[in-house]
């Protein structure tokens, strides 16, 4: 139960970043009526980012301590990322869609893929050895 609920949190939390940027980025401009005051603010969504960047680099120096699960599994929340923004422009379609699906691939899931499997195959060296 309690490695499920590891593999769960791992994997969930960059869909609820990537969530709560997309949601910041929709509500970035004044529409008039109705509109959210406060995510008009850049600050906050550049900070949503920041943490969407700098979390996953926390959570790998604690699996390095923990490893309560498989290091392999590390990259499936990442991949859940394009599908997520997949999805979520299909439903919200806008004048470029999927252009932003495209962006959030190159430019926040593969790299963080790559690096959770560059780990991974680390973490396997070295326990090897050992």
């Amino acid at each position: 139960m309690k490695k499920g609920l590891y593999i769960g949190v791992y994997s969930l939390y960059p869909v609820l970043l990537a969530a709560a940027f997309a949601f910041l980025n929709d509500n970035m401009y004044d529409t008039g009526a109705g509109a959210i005051p406060y995510t008009s603010n850049t600050f906050i969504r550049f900070g949503i980012l920041a943490v969407c960047y700098g979390l996953p680099f926390f959570g790998f120096s604690y699996y390095r301590k923990a490893r309560p699960f498989s290091q392999w599994l590390l990259w499936i929340g990442f991949a859940l990322v394009p599908v997520y923004y997949l999805v979520y422009e299909y439903i919200h379609p806008s004048m470029f869609q999927y252009l932003g699906t495209i962006i959030y691939t190159l430019f926040y899931a593969l790299p963080f893929i790559i690096i959770s499997l560059i780990f991974a195959a680390i973490i396997t060296r070295k326990d090897r050895r050992g």
